[in-house]
């Protein structure tokens, strides 16, 4: 695939309209847009965030609001360890972080100046990888320390990462798609199409074999917002145009079967690119995430809402907080 490098002006441009609910005018009544909610793989918690710059946590057997965590600044991305109760949070500014459940006492991530909206733990939670908007990558232990720092080889600022299922090696994405080893080194670096397009979202499949890629489009260019699936060398295995608003997140069933994503609707997929069921939401989604069990998604909107699904994407109930 020939890859196509976004001008600097073009990158900051989409990159501001990505983050235009900076602002009041993208709050409904007193709530602000809610970034992330993400489903604990071994806690019976729920973590919820966005510009209300609080951290969020419902338990799972109510679905009651059970504790609130100020942050200071606006809640972008979070990841939960995969076997212990720690809680990474991608925030603005310096205020990234790693919260532990057990006594809700945090550890603040050195390295992370401008802030950053890309964060995930490796498969057995031994190393937390954070790709930044300062254009560098920071490794982490699951105590917080900093491990290294790598260079990006990239002038723009990344917003979506995840750790490859088995190896390790880091994708992130900002004008291109790069995949890195903890050595520093970059594998592999292209574009996902031929129009610019910034990509907010991305994550391997379980297996390893290839992995889900969402972009925003380009609205006043007319470019829709696609979702694309793509093998390890990058060719491109799916592709879909269904969706008339940005692909803003999307998780992957922990069997692997399905994926859910955030659009202007709940769409849940299947690994061949099937549309299985779709549920359009009043407010864009922002945030998506499974249940450990795959019977239910949790998402959260443009308008401050976290509300509670089925697998076949209908609607239970809200969260209240």
């Amino acid at each position: 695939m020939q890859l196509k490098i976004f001008s600097k002006f073009r990158f900051l441009k989409m990159l501001v309209v990505a983050l235009v609910c900076l602002f009041p005018g993208c709050k409904e009544g007193s709530q602000a847009v809610m970034w992330t909610v993400t489903w604990s793989p071994v806690t019976p918690y729920v973590a919820a965030g966005g510009y209300n710059n609080q951290v969020l946590i419902f338990d799972t057997e109510t679905f009651r609001l059970q504790k609130v965590m100020p942050i200071g600044r606006g809640v972008l991305r979070m990841a939960w360890h995969p076997t212990e109760p720690l809680l990474a949070v991608a925030a603005e500014g310096p205020a990234s972080r790693i919260i532990n459940l057990k006594d809700y006492t945090f550890k603040q991530l050195p390295g992370i100046n401008e802030g950053t909206r890309a964060i995930a733990w490796n498969r057995n939670g031994t190393v937390l990888a954070s790709a930044n908007y300062d254009e560098n990558i920071t490794f982490y232990s699951k105590q917080g320390d900093l491990i290294m720092e790598i260079d990006s080889a990239s002038s723009k600022s990344f917003v979506a990462i995840d750790w490859h299922p088995y190896k390790d090696e880091i994708i992130t994405t900002s004008d291109s798609v790069r995949i890195f080893n903890m050595q520093g080194e970059m594998l592999f670096r292209y574009a996902h199409r031929r129009e610019d397009a910034l990509m907010l979202c991305v994550q391997w499949h379980p297996s390893g074999a290839f992995y889900a890629v969402g972009d925003y489009g380009d609205f006043d260019f007319g470019y829709t917002p696609l979702l694309q699936y793509f093998d390890p060398e990058g060719l491109r295995i799916f592709s879909s145009s269904v969706s008339v608003a940005e692909y803003r997140n999307m998780s992957w069933s922990a069997d692997g079967t399905l994926l859910a994503t955030a659009s202007d609707a709940l769409r849940i997929w299947t690994k061949d690119g099937d549309l299985k069921f779709e549920q359009r939401s009043q407010a864009p989604l922002w945030g998506v995430d499974w249940s450990p069990d795959g019977h239910h998604i949790v998402t959260s909107d443009e308008h401050g809402k976290i509300k509670l699904w089925n697998d076949r994407a209908v609607f239970i109930q809200d969260l209240v907080y």
